[in-house]
């Protein structure tokens, strides 16, 4: 879907390569789909990781939380944890494109990015 929207993204395996990409494209990346349950470093690490990275440069990245999780206080952890939205798995096109116009960066203002889509399938 993201392709054929025509957005560009780049795919991660695990958080710490999300952390790892993030470090190195910095201001970058428009909006970051963020799975909560990745391997090695989970989605609420990596978020952390982020933000500590962005801070120095004034750079708040908005990260939209992935999850499988659907309760209530599901989503709670995910805005408690520095994420800035969520969206529960499974989710469709219509409720990421709804996401992705809310966060992304509208023309003439920032200069739209990359989203960034961290999955560990």
């Amino acid at each position: 879907f993201l392709s054929w929207a025509g957005y560009e993204f780049d795919v991660v395996l695990d958080g710490q390569q999300c952390i790892d990409t993030y470090r190195s494209n910095t201001g970058v990346y428009g909006v970051i789909l963020m799975d909560c349950q990745m391997p090695n470093v989970d989605g609420y690490a990596a978020t952390h990781a982020i933000r500590a990275i962005g801070a120095p440069h004034g750079i708040r990245t908005p990260i939209v939380a992935m999850t499988a999780y659907s309760m209530p206080e599901d989503q709670q952890r995910c805005l408690q944890e520095d994420m800035d939205d969520y969206v529960s798995k499974p989710f469709t096109k219509e409720q990421l494109k709804a996401k992705l116009v809310q966060w992304l960066p509208r023309p003439g203002n920032e200069s739209i990015g990359s989203e960034h889509s961290h999955s560990s399938t």
